[in-house]
């Protein structure tokens, strides 16, 4: 999603029409392959739709990512602020495993020790 919204490639498909692969190709830095692979995934999220082999034409999620804002908005996103979710959703998965070694840790050195837990 980040590569279709930095290189507009909504932009490049036909308001009414439909491109082919090497078209857009053509007009990105990107190789034939990796077009292809995003294209087909971006098919499979619904975001284009392909008319025929080869072919990509509009739905109507790519043809909002045309509007400037909402292409802003999906490079903010990929670019920026999924990064950043991943990192805080690490931290709190590393965080809450050491709490719990450290509470199985305390419970196991109180059971050796032989002390009761205070009720």
């Amino acid at each position: 999603m980040q590569a279709i919204a930095a290189f507009k490639i909504a932009d490049l498909v036909p308001l009414e029409g439909q491109i082919s692969y090497d078209d857009i190709v053509a007009q990105t830095p990107i190789t034939s392959e990796m077009t292809a692979r995003l294209l087909r995934y971006a098919i499979t999220m619904r975001i284009f739709r392909e008319a025929e082999p080869g072919i990509v034409a509009h739905t109507f999620a790519s043809r909002a990512l045309r509007h400037s804002p909402a292409n802003d908005w999906l490079q903010s996103g990929t670019h920026e602020m999924w990064p950043a979710a991943v990192k805080v959703r690490t931290y709190f998965i590393i965080r809450s495993s050491l709490l719990v070694r450290l509470m199985a840790f305390r419970w196991l050195r109180l059971f050796k020790s032989g002390q009761r837990l205070k009720k």
